[in-house]
């Protein structure tokens, strides 16, 4: 594909994402980028004619969802996160296309198997990712109110490892 090419970006990258991800559009901020590359994310970006069309985070480590709650899978995983394909390049299957270049960073950490969840209402990220060859094993989710914390998982979801729970505080 002409004028689009493919880069992940690690920890020893931080100036160099942030340059490129000052779009508000693009919903990364400064904060955000630093904490999760910090921690040990990557993040595999589209880019079009040198700026960030699409994006991809992956995590290695347990990971916050919202709210406290944080999501832990196997030690054979990679958690991917927080993607965006920007409106204008929706419907070319980009991430589709490119994924296998972050894909193979991360088998060469030992990191065979794809983990994510999608809301069941968004159609659109079901579609996308289903398009890439994964496959849904069943669901996970969580109750939160104040205090309370009610996570469930489907049995496959419990065999792979996946989880979502609440740091214990002291």
């Amino acid at each position: 594909m002409p004028q689009f090419s493919h880069r992940l970006f690690d920890a020893r990258d931080v100036e160099a994402l942030l340059a490129l991800a000052k779009r508000p559009d693009l919903e990364m901020s400064e904060t955000f980028v630093r904490r999760a590359l910090a921690k040990g994310d990557a993040c595999g970006v589209v880019l079009y004619k040198d700026q960030i069309v699409s994006y991809t985070w992956v995590a290695f480590t347990p990971t916050h969802d919202s709210e406290g709650v944080y999501v832990d899978f196997g030690e054979n995983d990679r958690y991917g996160y927080k993607g965006l394909t920007l409106e204008e390049f929706r419907g070319q299957h980009l991430r589709r296309y490119y994924n296998r270049f972050s894909d193979a960073h991360c088998i060469a950490r030992g990191r065979t198997h794809a983990i994510a969840f999608v809301d069941v209402s968004n159609h659109a990220s079901i579609r996308s990712t289903t398009g890439m060859g994964n496959r849904r094993i069943g669901f996970a989710g969580y109750l939160k109110r104040g205090p309370l914390f009610i996570p469930f998982r489907t049995t496959a979801v419990r065999r792979r490892g996946f989880r979502f729970f609440v740091p214990r505080v002291g």
